[in-house]
């Protein structure tokens, strides 16, 4: 999301949610976010739904919600690690009918720890890769209760 302030385009430092290989202890995070993020938090993104075999597309679908992590980037590394998840995720902003995931953002759910127990949820705005116009997901096996993580410990 890019916005106009004084003449010049900035974009906005979204958190990124994600949802398979991006998440922590798989290994994409380790080799692009580990280390380089001030906050995870637990979440859940609503009206979509996880297809994949080897790495998992999230497609929107009524009444799904899939289960991932709310990831915020350190502010000094942010263009530089959201260039580095672009280009994992095959994305290129000016030719978005070739990107094999697109970069959008949905609203997310995370669930944050209360001291003494219990959590509570905010609701934040972040960045989310969705399979993009030439993946056909929807012709994939649908992941387990659209988790990913549950997915692959269950292999």
């Amino acid at each position: 999301m890019k916005e106009q302030r004084k003449g010049r385009t900035v974009t906005r430092q979204h958190s990124v949610f994600v949802y398979g290989t991006l998440r922590p202890s798989q290994s994409n995070y380790r080799r692009l976010l580990a280390g380089r993020t001030v906050r995870e938090s637990p979440a859940t993104a609503k009206g979509l739904a996880l297809y994949g075999t080897g790495f998992p597309y999230a497609v929107p679908q009524p009444g799904a919600r899939i289960v991932g992590d709310l990831i915020t980037i350190e502010p000094a590394l942010y263009r530089e690690v959201l260039a580095e998840l672009d280009a994992l995720e095959g994305y290129h902003a000016h030719r978005p009918a070739t990107s094999h995931y697109i970069r959008t953002t949905r609203s997310i759910i995370a669930t944050n720890p209360l001291p003494g127990g219990g959590t509570w949820e905010t609701f934040h705005t972040a960045w989310i890769y969705l399979a993009g116009p030439g993946t056909t997901p929807t012709t994939m096996p649908r992941i387990t209760d659209d988790d990913w993580l549950a997915h692959v410990s269950a292999r």
